[in-house]
């Protein structure tokens, strides 16, 4: 972990009040080593000195200050010390070591409901626990109307709370704890309890008493973006662990790229760095976001952006729910000059039938192996843009597919040679989306074979009909064995296997390999993203990444080694962004996972 001093991001304080000082403060509780059946064990054992226990640390060395004024948020995982810290502020708990100081009156919401006696009726219970919040009999007498009111359960006033909700109850516990103005109000997840209606109606009073009262607040949610609405500054507590003091935003933005991920300490040290970093981002790099979770609506999404006279003379239409279909018409794409448009059988929207009609595509070509899909998309082709001169191509897999696309593409058996070719299996999308570039510039033949089987004869004799003096084969020998590639050996032409080690050190080799093939990697760069776990969000983008010279990167936003492999994988290139795309939804690529990317390029964009 890192050193408080290191980590702390608190503005000039000369001005402000202190009304909570948490001063190196350590929480450790013993709990037993193994299981005693009886007190009679238990003083058996402590007689004889053989009662182990096991330290558990709750909070270790904590220090920050809340002043008066505050909105002071915790955020951290379950588990992680933010409770334990509430409940020592709060005066519940006395911590093993350092200091608490606490100036003024605290109402403590950090359990709700707790000290009720669900036999009683909520009448009975409103005195109760008032009393046990230290309110005086006169007290509640004097805003029980109001309590009730807020609780919205006089109906039910008399009736044992044993037979009310969770709901209901939190809302009582709510009503008592802050009918009261106090100077210190702390805010254990109440806002997560209860129906929407009820923590709408919690938040509003929260914020009564932070802009009527200046009542100084200290809240925990797993909402990080309640955080930010209600807080001015946060702290991120992780294992006990004071990881980052702040203002809100930073924190929340820090803990959403760092909180719950793998990767080394190196990894999350130096993205850490870059969160914390002053926000003086390049001007010039940039990012976009397409992906809606829906790979054809992401696909009309791209071809909508484009000016009608950007739009090319055919189109190659394939379905969107099929990779290994889209990642061959992309390849007939390339070879073709054709937009594409991914679509889905089951699901056409009216923006599809307006994109026909305004593209006025002189010749369409669908490709797929589902005849039910060729058929709904002769339809729409048929009602929208009857002058389209229609084609297709199918195949019985996906290898024939690619065979049957690639003599589409040569219009004519092909004696003309092409000094590259790709050779993929179906399940190969993100190392396919990494060699995209190269593949689209230098306009290579794509062929799919089937993993841990014999090569295809017609596939053989695809590739043998290109005299390609090389050829690249994405993937290792768990997916191609020696054995089924050893036709490939036989031939003139070089064979290169791609095989990493995680996405990362797959497209170094990629990068690697274009580079020895006279593709410049390196320079001004608009970079694209894509999630190697959801690489369909990016099935339909080989003719933008064409059009823009872009190249291609996967990030895995949990994995922090990959974030920072990629930065150190595209500055090894001496690849300057000057733009960053994402192929994603806000689930893949949060604001954080475009933070890090741009302030690690500051420099050179």
């Amino acid at each position: 972990m890192y050193d408080n001093e290191d980590i702390t991001l608190t503005p000039d304080a000369s001005a402000e009040h202190p009304v909570i000082e948490v001063d190196h403060v350590s929480m450790v509780f013993n709990m037993a080593s193994e299981r005693i059946q009886s007190l009679k064990e238990y003083f058996i054992k402590i007689i004889k000195r053989e009662l182990m226990f096991k330290e558990f640390v709750a909070l270790d060395d904590v220090s920050l200050t809340v002043n008066q004024g505050d909105v002071f948020g915790l955020v951290g995982s379950n588990g992680s010390g933010k409770s334990t810290l509430l409940k020592i502020i709060a005066g519940v708990l006395e911590p093993s070591k350092g200091t608490c100081k606490v100036e003024g009156s605290i109402a403590p919401l950090i359990e709700l409901g707790a000290g009720f006696d669900m036999e009683l009726s909520a009448r009975e219970n409103i005195y109760l626990n008032g009393a046990l919040l230290g309110y005086s009999r006169q007290f509640i007498n004097d805003h029980f109307d109001s309590i009730v009111d807020f609780a919205e359960i006089r109906d039910f006033l008399d009736m044992p709370m044993k037979n009310y909700s969770s709901g209901m109850v939190a809302r009582i516990a709510f009503a008592i704890a802050t009918e009261t103005i106090p100077d210190v109000l702390i805010v254990d997840e109440v806002l997560s309890v209860g129906d929407y209606m009820f923590q709408e109606k919690c938040e509003k009073r929260i914020n009564a008493l932070i802009t009527d009262h200046h009542v100084t607040v200290l809240i925990v949610s797993h909402d990080g973006q309640l955080i930010e609405r209600l807080c001015n500054k946060a702290a991120w507590i992780e294992k006990g662990h004071l990881r980052l003091l702040g203002d809100a935003a930073t924190v929340c933005d820090a803990y959403k790229a760092l909180g719950w991920h793998l990767g080394s300490e190196e990894s999350e040290r130096r993205v850490f760095q870059l969160l914390a970093a002053e926000p003086q981002e390049s001007k010039t790099c940039k990012h976009m976001a397409y992906g809606s979770g829906d790979p054809a609506v992401t696909s009309l999404e791209l071809l909508k952006a484009k000016e009608p006279d950007a739009l090319l003379d055919r189109v190659v239409i394939a379905p969107a729910d099929e990779p290994a279909t889209c990642m061959v018409a992309n390849s007939l794409c390339s070879r073709t000059d054709a937009d594409l448009l991914l679509a889905s059988e089951k699901r056409m929207p009216d923006e599809l039938l307006e994109l026909m009609e305004r593209a006025s595509w002189k010749e369409a070509i669908i490709l797929g192996s589902d005849a039910s899909f060729r058929k709904s998309i002769r339809s729409l082709i048929a009602d929208a843009s009857p002058c389209t001169e229609l084609s297709e191509i199918d195949g019985d897999d996906p290898g024939m597919l690619s065979v049957n696309a690639h003599f589409f593409a040569e219009r004519e058996p092909c004696d003309a040679a092409h000094d590259k070719v790709i050779i993929a299996y179906p399940e190969c999308v993100p190392d396919m989306l990494l060699v995209m570039p190269f593949s689209y510039e230098r306009k290579v033949p794509l062929f799919l074979a089937t993993p841990n089987e014999p090569l295809q004869e017609d596939v053989l004799e695809a590739i043998r009909s290109c005299h390609p003096e090389e050829m690249l084969l994405l993937g290792g020998e768990d997916v191609f064995p020696e054995e089924m590639v050893r036709p490939l050996h036989e031939e003139p032409a070089t064979l290169t296997r791609v095989c990493g080690n995680g996405v990362v050190d797959a497209a170094g080799i990629i990068y690697s390999w274009m580079d020895d093939n006279a593709f410049d990697v390196g320079g001004e760069r608009e970079v694209f993203f894509a999630s190697p776990w959801h690489a369909d969000q990016a099935l339909g983008i080989g003719p933008l990444l064409h059009q823009r010279g872009a190249l291609m990167a996967l990030q895995d936003s949990r994995d922090l080694d990959n974030v920072m492999g990629n930065v150190e994988l595209l500055k090894r290139y001496e690849v300057r962004p000057v733009a960053f795309t994402f192929f994603g939804t806000n689930e893949q690529f949060h604001d954080a996972d475009k933070r890090i990317l741009r302030r690690a390029f500051r420099d050179e964009g």
